[in-house]
């Protein structure tokens, strides 16, 4: 299924607002609707045209149509799939990310627990106290492949 512009809105303003997207990919999107339309709506003229990460995101919101937070949600972890998560640092960010994408974009309590307790493992594990990072980075991986759905194709 095709998602709506009122989604893919959603998925850029909780992408900026949780750092794994930036402004300019959110514009740049604008700028593609914007080309591929005779008569842009407004709120695509408004986003290409914001300088500013909060007009950008306040844009974004005056998408008109239905929003789903927690589409937007599974899109976004999918996007962590990309992530460099070989170093400790990469992948307690990564999961940092994670946690924050589920708070932002609603999604269910357990999901935001699993990525906790990788958080918790992977601290016990960078100072030798239990697990290792190796299974940190395995459990991290298989909870992203369960949880995220990938954007479709526009």
């Amino acid at each position: 299924m095709t998602p709506t512009a009122a989604d893919i809105a959603e998925y850029f303003s909780k992408g900026i607002e949780t750092t794994i997207l930036s402004p300019e990919q959110a514009v740049a999107w604008a700028d593609s609707v914007i080309a591929d339309t005779d008569k842009p709506p407004y709120e695509f003229i408004a986003i290409a045209l914001s300088r500013s990460q909060q007009e950008i995101i306040s844009a974004l919101n005056e998408v008109p149509g239905e929003r789903d937070p927690t589409k937007a949600g599974k899109w976004l972890l999918a996007r962590l799939q990309q992530a460099d998560i070989q170093s400790i640092e990469g992948l307690a960010e990564a999961v940092r990310k994670a946690m924050m994408i589920c708070r932002h974009c609603e999604l269910d309590e357990q999901i935001y627990y699993d990525f906790d307790n990788i958080d918790d493992s992977l601290y016990l594990a960078r100072y030798d106290q239990f697990g290792t990072v190796d299974g940190c980075r395995t459990g991290f991986l298989a909870f992203l492949y369960q949880h995220a759905t990938p954007l479709p194709t526009v």
